[in-house]
């Protein structure tokens, strides 16, 4: 008898303690890539993707998303509305062309592009080479595919960086305007994507 009335009073405490008061939760639940459509207007617009067949065989599946101002904007906005903070990624880039990529190969070792002996990149600008300054393999899916939704769990990621230090910010905005193509080339094939 004493049990009962002890957790009838415990009961009662919790109901007095909390049950009057008034709880507020507010929750908003972030679009999708695919909902955000300003976003996936400017992503669709600066991405490109191939798949490459050889003998009946998938060989390599890749794409490239250039980061230039029009895709920096709206992926600053695109942070600033997932995350409440400003975009810190791709920030160093302004003297530079940037791209982000995702590989998917079934052939062991092939989708790592930041293998020089395995992959030739470069861009192709005035009929002038530039070879990346630098490959950086980019982690956490979960947080890329928010903004890059052909990631998922076969592919792997790079952020690809070329030097264009000698150009003026005038210049940036031209070479925008122009034809760039990148170019990766292994041994089974030779891609060119080309923007606008």
């Amino acid at each position: 008898m004493k049990i009962k009335l002890i957790y009838a009073l415990i009961g009662f405490l919790q109901f007095i303690f909390t049950g009057c008061l008034e709880k507020k939760i507010e929750i908003d639940i972030h679009k999708t890539v695919t909902e955000d459509k300003s976003f996936l207007k400017s992503l669709e617009s600066n991405t490109r993707s191939v798949k490459v067949f050889k003998s009946f065989e998938n060989k390599v599946q890749l794409s490239a998303t250039y980061i230039g101002n029009d895709f920096k904007k709206a992926l600053d906005r695109r942070v600033k509305d997932l995350y409440q903070e400003e975009n810190t990624i791709f920030t160093n880039s302004d003297s530079k062309v940037g791209f982000f990529i995702s590989v998917f190969s079934p052939l062991k070792g092939i989708s790592n592009i930041a293998d020089t002996t395995l992959w030739s990149i470069y861009v192709v600008d005035d009929n002038v080479k530039k070879y990346p300054i630098k490959i950086t393999q980019i982690y956490n899916k979960q947080r890329w595919q928010s903004f890059f939704p052909y990631i998922n769990f076969w592919t792997q990621e790079y952020f690809v960086l070329f030097d264009y230090d000698d150009l003026s910010d005038e210049s940036i905005e031209l070479l925008e305007k122009r034809q760039l193509n990148l170019v990766l080339s292994n041994s089974d094939a030779k891609i060119k994507l080309s923007w606008p």
